[in-house]
Order: C-alpha cells, then structure tokens, then sequence
C-alpha cells in the first residue's frame, strides 16, 4: 500500500458561506487576531475555473484565511461564490449551507495527482488557477469516499502577504487566550454511517491506519494525519448530537476542535456569548472531556474544545 498524493498534510480547512464578512469577524474574535482582508479571485483570464469539464466564465469566490503557525502549518480558509456560473463553491452551499466543504493537501505534478486519483475512482470536478496563475489547484469529487472535498494544490511560486487589518470587534466576543501551543485547530470531526467503510478508504488514499473508539453514543476512528487529524463519528441508536445530525443532515463534516486548559471557563464564556452547548461527555477511553457548541450562524461551522 502506498500513499496515493505522496502526504498527510492537510494544510488548510475550507469553509463555505454565504455572510463571510459576518463570519470572518466571528472567527477573528474568537481567536483573538487581526481581521483578515477579505480578497476576490481574479477574472477568468488568470484563473481559467472549469467545473465538470466545462469552462466557467462567470465563476468565483471573496476568500478570507487565518493562518496558524510561524511559518504557516495550516490555515482556515473563508470563501463566499461570487458570479452566476455553476461551480463547486455553489453547489455546496445551495445543497449544505454554511458548513466545512473542504480540507487541501499540497501536491508536486498535479496532473498527474488528478490522474492517479481518476484512476482510484475520484475525478476532479473543477479545477483552476489561483494567485495570479501563482499555482494550481483541483477540487475532488471525494465525498461518497471520504464523506467531504479533497482539494489539491500545487503552488509555482510564493506570492505577497497581504495586509492585514486592525480588529474592529474583539471586544464583543470571549477572549479565548489558547496557550501557544493550543491556538491551532487539532482535527475535524465527520459523521458517517459505515466507520468502517469510510475508514477504509482514507487508509487506502492516505496510508494511515486510524485509532478506534467505542463510546457511548457512537464509534471513532481517528486518523493521525499532519495539520490537522481526522475523526470520523458513526452514531449509534441512541440520542446524541451524533445521531441528529445524521437524521437531519446526513454525513459530512460537523465540527472543528480546539485545544483548551480551561474548559469549564469556555463553557460559560459561551454561553454569555449565546453559544449554546451541545454536549459535553468523556471520550478516547476516558482521557479527554470534550464540550460542543452550536456556533454554526456565526462561525459556519460547529466548535468543539476539549481538555486531556
């Protein structure tokens, strides 16, 4: 067995939304950092989007991203579809909503990537330029395998660092202050109905066997990928926020966790906030407490921080 993109690391966790000034707002509160500028593609000149096979003229995003780690290890990126093409961007959203679309590994030889990909049975479904031609990129019809988007990227040179801007509304939100060593995302968390199946696959693509979890409410398999780890939740017939998101959403992404020492100071942070909590239960065997919270209106995405 071999690992189909030659990595582990996911470098980026993409968000969808409609409100992305709103939400990038949210998540620079929250973390306590400058708001980022929010950036458009460029025209079809330079960024050359085809989506099923098809040029898509019409076509882009507003992006925004929060970068963590000195240099970069990975990063939260917010896109908002501009433009009345057909799209990726815009399926997801016009099906999910606001929600974790994708997470991006870098790749050398992308078109072989895409070709190699083809042949385990996950084509690309749009591909394109981004940065001024600064690299490439293609989105993976992946979900059925993985229950979300693989995005590759491969990236020709290094472009400049946009300014950033100073923060306007750090005021209105808890003031986190993650410990250095907590301030990046630790995994995020997919719900499916066959752990095993879709266990297999992610082995199959990425080489790495997961750590299993038999909990009370639903089964784990965790994967030990670089950037950031991959949990995947299979419900099991009893109540949990597990079993209704299933029931009313399906699978895919749910959540993405968070590190802190101070859990029971975050929940009632939160709860000033309105963020309401979710659950909160033990997990792995007993040595980490985790709470979830519904933050989705504000931050696209459900939050889960846990303590070891």
């Amino acid at each position: 067995m071999s690992n189909l993109f030659d990595t582990t690391h996911i470098v980026q966790l993409g968000l969808m939304c409609e409100d992305l000034e709103s939400i990038k707002c949210s998540w620079a509160g929250l973390l306590q950092t400058a708001v980022p500028t929010t950036i458009p593609t460029e025209g079809y000149v330079h960024t050359e989007v085809a989506y099923k096979g098809e040029p898509a003229r019409d076509a882009g995003t507003n992006v925004a991203a929060f970068e963590f780690g000195s240099p970069r290890e990975i990063e939260i990126e917010i896109q908002r579809p501009i433009g009345k093409a057909a799209t990726e961007w815009r399926r997801y959203l016009n099906t999910y909503g606001d929600g974790l679309h994708h997470v991006c590994i870098f790749v050398k030889d992308l078109p072989k990537k895409i070709e190699l990909a083809e042949k385990a049975g996950i084509p690309a479904c749009q591909t394109g330029y981004f940065g001024l031609k600064m690299g490439r990129y293609a989105y993976l019809d992946s979900f059925d395998q993985l229950k979300l988007t693989l995005e590759l990227q491969e990236m020709f040179e290094s472009g400049p660092q946009e300014k950033q801007e100073e923060v306007p509304f750090a005021a209105a939100f808890p003031r986190l202050e993650f410990g250095e060593t907590n301030t990046m995302p630790k995994h995020i968390g997919i719900v499916v109905r066959d752990l095993d199946a879709v266990s297999a696959n992610y082995t199959r693509i990425f080489d790495v066997k997961p750590e299993i979890y038999e909990e009370a409410d639903c089964r784990l398999a965790v994967f030990a990928l670089e950037g950031a780890k991959v949990k995947l939740v299979e419900p099991k017939d009893v109540d949990s926020i597990w079993s209704r998101h299933l029931a009313e959403v399906g699978e895919g992404s749910h959540h993405i966790a968070f590190e802190t020492d101070q859990l029971d100071t975050r929940i009632e942070q939160f709860a000033k906030r309105g963020w309401k909590l979710l659950q909160k239960n033990t997990c792995l065997n007993g040595r980490r407490t985790a709470a979830f919270f519904d933050t989705k209106a504000d931050l696209g995405v459900y939050l889960e921080l846990y303590t070891e």
